[in-house]
């Protein structure tokens, strides 16, 4: 693969995780935001490998559930250090 394919590879996969990321913000569904998105993971897979695509929707994949899980676990180790210090007064 030549350095402009990866160029343009790497360009529509940022477009289209950037697009999913202010979708995610925005929380609306309407059907404009939904075609454009279409639109977007279609540029991505026909400019990028198969395998790439592959690849970087599996780091996509573990990055949320990371960022979910420490999420979790700072709330909840927050909601331990409320209850404990409502426990020593």
């Amino acid at each position: 693969m030549l350095r402009e394919e990866r160029e343009l590879c790497y360009k529509h996969r940022d477009a289209y995780y950037e697009a999913i990321k202010r979708g995610e913000i925005e929380e609306t569904n309407n059907n404009n935001k939904k075609k454009e998105l279409k639109r977007l993971k279609a540029l991505f897979e026909k400019h990028c490998p198969k395998s790439w695509v592959a690849h970087f929707e599996k780091i996509r994949e573990d990055s949320e559930k990371f960022t979910k899980l420490t999420k979790l676990t700072t709330t909840t180790t927050t909601k331990e250090n409320n209850n404990n210090n409502n426990n020593n007064n």
